[in-house]
């Protein structure tokens, strides 16, 4: 499924990766709506290959993590909480995740499955505008959704009368909480297929716990030697999954992510008491942006080409509920930031172009010579603001303002660049709705 706003050459190298010979995107959907269905259905083992959804690659590119058809029974297995299934045939639910996600992937077997709920597949357009998001959830009486915390912050709890069940996830779900609806934290992921962990949100936590698996899953917590690590005690969260077979066409990979059928996560976590778990950070370079994991590698690739440039370093910040992605490099260059972004945009999707270019004199180090991307500096607004410019109408005052209040800035310049600056698609929708602008 090809999604809007993706970068072409991203969706052109899947294309080859993974062999395809057909596509469903907005052009064909018209014509799809008027097949009339088949009977019947194919014959499958558990083990013959179903689907890939791509993710952020290590080598320059994406990667396709390979699912078998038993990953669609697990799938099924895991969405649930305490043995009770979320949907039911009076349901009207809003996919509002892109299709090419795993939470979209679920969400659709989940309910091919159990039938009866009616899905509503949400354009680009209702999502980033949350009045027009809000008026579907009325008309649609939508009684179920997913939603990034982000997007549920931003919200403020006006979901409307019908919503009575959230499921979110994608990034940690701190400090959220609704009187009225019941909110399900789900901790998944491209590499699993299915939920690993649920945990309903009963009042606000500062450190959101992703709860326990809903299904028989083999999961474990184990230190940096590969062994389980004691109770209370910090670990990587690893977990048997029998039906994935790795990625596609890069055997190294699959071999350090996935040992013997144990897809190591990348995600320290600790058991609480209860059993719940709670994540704790990443045991590796991987970078979490606004729910997105992203390998730090494929923005370096597509900066290096785009720049020719032999050295850069990319890493993601978080401040407060901002957060953007930061690249380094030594190279004596001089760097048109419009003229890049516009460059990368070819290459890598909305969620993974840089708010920060930073210049710095040497590769930082470890003691043993390896290169240490904790001691890169943090960027700081000033670093890519322009020489202040005032409003000159009413229309730039209101999106100057919208812009600062946002980024939390004092002031923003009319020759500002918002996403330069460490906005994000999501504060960008937060922005025009502050503004008050019908734009």
């Amino acid at each position: 499924m090809v999604e809007e706003n993706y970068a072409p050459e991203r969706i052109e190298y899947i294309r080859k990766d993974c062999g395809c010979r057909s596509e469903i995107n907005r052009d064909a959907w018209e014509e799809i709506l008027k097949c009339e269905p088949l009977d019947g259905h194919e014959q499958t083992d558990d083990h013959d290959a179903a689907y890939a959804i791509y993710t952020s690659g290590t080598t320059g590119n994406p990667k396709g993590v390979l699912h078998e058809y038993g990953n669609i029974e697990e799938c099924i297995k895991s969405v649930n909480y305490e043995g009770n299934p979320l949907l039911s045939d009076k349901d009207g639910g809003a996919l509002l995740a892109p299709m090419n996600f795993v939470a979209s992937i679920m969400v659709l077997f989940y309910v091919l499955y159990y039938g009866g709920c009616k899905i509503f597949i949400a354009s680009y357009k209702t999502i980033k505008n949350p009045l027009l998001l809000k008026k579907m959830f009325l008309k649609k009486r939508i009684s179920i959704t997913f939603l990034t915390p982000s997007y549920v912050r931003m919200l403020g709890g006006q979901t409307g009368p019908f919503l009575k069940n959230l499921v979110v996830g994608s990034e940690p779900a701190n400090n959220i909480y609704l009187d009225k609806v019941d909110i399900y934290n789900m901790y998944a992921m491209s590499e699993s297929g299915f939920v690993v962990g649920v945990f309903r949100i009963d009042k606000l936590y500062i450190t959101c716990p992703i709860g326990k698996p809903q299904f028989d899953l083999e999961y474990m917590l184990l230190d940096e030697d590969g062994n389980p690590v004691p109770d209370n005690e910090t670990g990587e969260l690893c977990f048997r999954n029998e039906y994935v077979r790795g990625y596609m066409n890069l055997p190294e990979e699959t071999g350090k992510a996935f040992v013997n059928g144990i897809y190591h996560s990348g995600d320290l976590a600790k058991k609480l008491p209860d059993g719940n778990l709670v994540l704790l950070g990443r045991s590796n370079d991987m970078i979490k942006i606004n729910g997105n994991r992203i390998e730090p590698a494929e923005i370096e690739a597509a900066v290096k080409n785009a720049l020719g440039i032999d050295w850069v370093a990319a890493k993601g910040f978080e401040n407060g509920s901002q957060s953007s992605l930061c690249a380094y490099y030594t190279a004596d260059v001089e760097i048109d930031a419009e003229k890049l972004r516009a460059e990368l945009l070819k290459k890598l999707p909305y969620y993974m172009i840089l708010s920060y270019y930073i210049h710095i004199d040497s590769v930082p180090l470890k003691p043993n010579g390896k290169f240490d991307r904790k001691a890169l500096p943090e960027p700081a607004h000033h670093d890519l603001s322009s020489q202040y410019a005032e409003p000159t109408n009413e229309t730039e005052k209101a999106l100057c303002d919208a812009f600062a209040k946002v980024l939390k800035l004092e002031r923003v310049s009319i020759h500002d660049d918002f996403y330069e600056m460490g906005g994000d698609s999501l504060g960008s929708i937060e922005a025009i709705v502050e503004s008050g602008l019908n734009l």
